[in-house]
Order: C-alpha cells, then structure tokens, then sequence
C-alpha cells in the first residue's frame, strides 16, 4: 500500500475527527495531500468553476504523479513549516458536494480516471464536515485535464503543476513496470474420508502495475506439521515447478510460462490442497510471493493456528446425527479461516 492510499484509509477510518487532528498538528500539504475550500453553493446542482478547475487539476496531477487525496473544507496558508492548514472551513452539506464531484469526474480529464474515489465526512453532531477526494496513481496515463483548458499537470512538492507534454512524454518513456501480488481466496473444505480434511485455497495474481507483466513467477514457502501434505493440482497445465526440502518447510518455485497480464487485472494462478491426516501439534504457515520480468513484486503469509486447524479437524472428522449442527459448525470454521487470509 502506498502513502497516498493510507493517508486515505486513515482519513477514512477516523473519519472528521482524523481531519480535525490533521489541522490542529498541523500536517502540511506535501506530495500525497492537498488541501482545498469549497466554493459551490450547496445545496444546488452546478459544481462552482473554481471547484471544477481544482478537480480536473488534482485528478490529473495526482493520477499522473504516484496518487494523493485532496481534502475539501479546509483553508491553507503559506508557513515557514510549508502549506499548512490554518483552520476549518466546513462544507455545509458534504453529501450533497460529494454527489456533485461524482457527476464531474468522468469529464475532466482525458482519458476519464476510472479510479477516483469520493467520500462525505460529517463532524459530529452536526450536518456540516469535509469532502475526501483520493486519487490513485493512474494506469492510463498521461491523463490531460479538460477544464478549464487542455493540459498537463503533474504534482511536484505540495503544488501540482502545468506540465509540456514533451516533459511527460520524457516521464513516461521509460518501460513501465508491472507489480505483481497475490490474493489467496478458500475455496472448500470438507471431510474426505473418516480421518482425512482437505482444504482447497485458490491463489491468484494481481497486477497493479502500469506495465505488462510477463514472466509471472511465484516462489511458496510452507512450513506444516507432519500430518498435513500440501499439493499443488493441476488444474493448469502451463507452469512449470521445483521444489525443495527441509525438515517440515518444503519451498516450491513457479513459473507461469503462459499467462501474461495487462495492468490492473487479475487471473488465477494455481491451487494449494492442505491435507491433514490427523490432529495438528504445530501452526500451518504459508508464505506466497509473486515476481515478474521488470518489475518488484509482493507477498503475502498466511498463518493458521494450531488450535484452530485442531478444532476444525475435530468437526470435519465428527460425525453429526443433525445436517443443521454440522451445517453452522461449517459455516463457522469457514468463517475462521477466510479471516486469517
């Protein structure tokens, strides 16, 4: 997760509170964060120009630049510190401004940044608050604003600035670069036979990048109690895969020599089975990381604690004379387990 992307969960997490703290500590205005004050008249139907013309800037700049939130009822002065915030300006109806910054957004730039997130914050106990717009880093870029005239911004500090397009064709020319991940989703558990529980987890790759990834690899590290095997089914054919041994941590090497991934999607990867023969006396912790030709990659552990997977082989293994009790115990340890991935 990048800076802007958890500045932006933190605002919405703690919600006017966090944007209150944010003026008071003072935090300025710096790369990722952008204060702005509403002009618009609400309630009404038409977003004020000055308001239009910030937006189209900040999608632009930020959506060129590495993503940054932009936020709304709040006046900004020049300090020896930097841009600070000097104090609240609350928006006097933040749902009705949010409703009309979505209407916008699709038509201020070129191409349209299909990722731009808007919430309402309300102070409490009353109607008034902030606005909080996020833009993330774009995929299409460079986006070229259309209000209130075509150009080209990029953030530079905390100011976002008129850009060349020769200067961003300079930025852009080198090969972008793919950033693979992985998301590892349960598929199914269930009771094969008398004394044997399967898990089936399916793992696929996700790039977030701007580049093509090409040349997925993925490198597993499982470390498992005796009675638990791992396999990997074939349910793919195009990969190929080495493995080694030591004591209980067995690592595995994956490459998917026939998927190739454009930014912003993701595809299935491979499937993992966990059988456990009987009741584990240690965790299950499985480490899963993904790389591609250019680009970094990402990881991901998983950890699935003894008692847990104990308690689900006690269930998985039991026989129950009612379907609703075996039904609820299985929705609970799916439950359980889908909150550890």
């Amino acid at each position: 997760m990048g800076r802007a992307e958890e500045l932006f969960a933190r605002i919405q997490s703690g919600g006017a509170s966090e944007v209150n703290n944010m003026i008071v500590t003072p935090l300025v205005e710096e790369l990722f964060l952008d204060y702005k004050r509403s002009s618009t008249t609400l309630p009404g139907r038409r977003l004020d120009d000055d308001d239009r013309k910030n937006l189209a800037k900040a999608i632009g700049g930020f959506g060129n630049s590495e993503g940054g939130v932009i936020v709304w009822g709040v006046d900004c002065r020049s300090t020896a510190q930097g841009d600070g915030p000097t104090g609240a300006v609350p928006i006097t109806n933040p749902v009705a401004l949010k409703t009309l910054f979505e209407g916008a957004v699709g038509g201020l730039t070129l191409p349209a940044h299909s990722g731009v997130e808007n919430i309402a914050l309300l102070n409490t106990g009353s109607t008034d608050g902030f606005v909080i717009t996020f833009v993330p880093a774009g995929f299409h870029v460079p986006y070229r604003t259309l209000y209130p005239k075509e150009e080209y911004h990029i953030r530079a500090g905390s100011n976002i600035l008129p850009t060349p397009h020769g200067v961003l064709a300079g930025l852009f020319g080198r090969h972008p670069q793919p950033i693979v991940s992985p998301t590892v989703r349960l598929r199914t558990i269930e009771t094969v036979q008398q004394n044997l529980m399967r898990m089936n987890f399916d793992v696929t790759v996700l790039n977030t990048g701007r580049g093509l990834a090409d040349d997925i690899f993925c490198i597993i590290d499982i470390e498992l109690p005796v009675h638990v095997i791992p396999s990997f089914p074939r349910d793919r054919e195009d990969y190929q895969a080495w493995r080694t041994t030591n004591e209980r941590r067995n690592s595995w090497t994956l490459l998917l020599t026939g998927l190739r991934l454009p930014p912003g999607t993701e595809a299935p990867a491979f499937s993992i089975t966990l059988d456990i023969h009987r009741r584990p006396d240690a965790d299950c912790r499985l480490a899963i990381s993904f790389g591609a030709s250019g680009g970094p990659g990402g990881a991901t552990e998983l950890v699935f604690p003894v008692q847990l997977i104990a308690d689900a082989y006690e269930h998985y293994t039991h026989r129950y004379p009612d379907l609703p009790s075996r039904r609820a115990g299985d929705q609970r340890f799916e439950s359980l387990i889908k909150q550890r991935l």
